[in-house]
């Protein structure tokens, strides 16, 4: 029998022409048996211009490396067309040297046709595979996820993305080593996460998100069948334009943080109802856990839409003190007049509910201080007990219309948090400013002290006890 192209490639490993195992390419020939033949050579493979159709699935089975390349993605296209099957190319449980893809676009059914994964390698308890490396690869109109590679050590992704995506446009849980450049426009209309990443400490920089239910999720659940994971990515440069209504930006799963993350901005969709749920959600904050290098985060709202919080802390663990260590630039990660800018649910240190907190600095033993910049000038009786005014810090008060009180905040803070005020009377009537105290605390042992002329101040601390005269 004649030596055939195909052969020779193979035993040679020269890069192959994938019509030479008989795929055609013409947007018509079922090419399955060809492209799956082409796999099984383990040789190198060219994808020329064309779009192969595949009816039915295709299975990674060779052990050694994997490359192939086309001519660019959305000129070479493998289009999958059986809405039946679970996965367009799936590998399990084998162990690989590497992987390369380059130029290739996978095209799937459509996003509502049966539950179909475009590329799925898994580890299902095997040995983990090194190198991958996916250039210029899209992934469009599949039901379940884009990608979803979680056996690969060392994964890297340049220019890649995905459209029309009923699942996460890419998934990775490659441990360290990974990174995504891209560049473009290239995830929209994704209703799970364009991109999640299951652990390690990825570098990404220049994601583009249209409009899609969710932008980026870091680590695993305890939940997870994999157990909990952790993930502390880097981020540069960011954009997700819009997030749809209920959904979340950027999400961080048990215990995973951002090492350092900068120039990201967060859009909520105004097209549909409701609000966007989260810009920034934080699951669970463990003891060791805390924010540094967070700045240039912005949440715009050029379309009317809505955040329902634009930072949000689940759970800050509180079975340890100090599961908040610091929290570098925050003026400029909250910013507009939107309520729910800043929200903590079952936290320690003092964050116990829901409620919304302005404008707060937070200190390395997870006290809180209010801003000095935060002054009132008020006519009338306040209530420093309602939490709307809770970023107070000083008060001008004229009493020239009658006398006025004002209600101090409780001095016992939990876990000898602490608070310090500063209150003065600015007009030149006689009648006085009182400090109502709350039930049996003091003022440096006195019961709702008097300010009773103009231009006299208090200026008070709480030590978790009683409030106490500073000045």
């Amino acid at each position: 029998m004649a030596l055939t192209k195909a052969t020779y490639s193979m035993i040679s490993g020269e890069v192959a022409n994938v019509k030479d195992f008989g795929a055609k390419g013409d947007n018509s020939t079922n090419d399955i048996a060809a492209i799956q033949a082409a796999f099984d050579s383990g040789s190198p493979l060219f994808f020329p211009e064309g779009t192969y159709i595949v009816d039915g699935s295709l299975t990674l089975t060779a052990t050694s490396s994997y490359n192939w390349t086309g001519v660019g993605a959305g000129t070479t296209i493998i289009k999958f067309t059986d809405s039946s099957i679970s996965a367009g190319i799936s590998r399990t449980n084998i162990t690989g040297a590497h992987w390369y893809c380059k130029g290739m676009s996978f095209v799937g059914p459509g996003i509502s046709a049966g539950s179909v994964t475009g590329i799925k390698s898994t580890r299902n308890g095997g040995s983990l595979s090194y190198n991958l490396f996916f250039e210029d690869v899209t992934v469009t109109d599949f039901s379940g996820d884009g990608l979803y590679i979680d056996d690969w050590f060392q994964q890297k992704y340049s220019s890649c993305g995905a459209r029309n995506i009923g699942g996460n446009g890419i998934v990775s849980g490659g441990d360290q080593f990974t990174s995504f450049i891209g560049t473009g426009n290239f995830f929209l209309n994704v209703n799970g996460y364009c991109l999640w990443f299951f652990q390690g400490s990825p570098f990404i920089q220049g994601v583009n998100v249209g409009s899609s239910s969710n932008g980026m999720k870091f680590g695993l659940p305890s939940s997870h069948p994999y157990g909990a994971r952790y993930c502390f990515p880097h981020i540069v440069g960011a954009n997700f334009e819009y997030i749809k209504a209920g959904g979340t930006g950027i999400r961080f799963e048990n215990s995973s943080i951002f090492s350092y993350m900068d120039a990201v901005s967060i859009y909520p969709d105004s097209s549909g109802a409701g609000a966007t749920t989260h810009g920034i959600y934080i699951d669970y904050l463990g003891g060791e856990t805390g924010f540094v290098g967070a700045r240039g985060v912005r949440y715009l709202t050029p379309l009317g839409g809505t955040f329902t919080n634009k930072f949000f802390i689940n759970n800050a663990n509180p079975s340890l003190d100090g599961s908040i260590v610091s929290l570098q630039n925050l003026s400029s990660i909250i910013t507009g007049s939107q309520s729910g800018r800043f929200a903590f649910i079952n936290g320690n240190n003092g964050f116990n509910t829901t409620s919304e907190i302005n404008c707060l600095g937070l200190v390395n033993s997870g006290k809180v201080q209010g801003a000095s910049s935060n002054i009132i000038t008020t006519s009338v009786d306040i209530d420093l007990q309602n939490s709307a005014n809770d970023n107070v810090h000083t008060i001008f008060v004229d009493a020239s219309g009658g006398n006025r009180i004002i209600d101090l905040p409780i001095a016992t803070f939990p876990n000898g948090e602490y608070r310090e005020l500063l209150i003065k009377k600015i007009d030149a009537s006689a009648n006085t400013v009182t400090l109502r105290t709350f039930g049996a605390e003091t003022v440096d042992g006195v019961n709702d002290p008097v300010i009773s002329t103009q231009w006299a101040f208090k200026k008070i601390i709480s030590n978790d006890v009683q409030w106490l005269e500073i000045a």
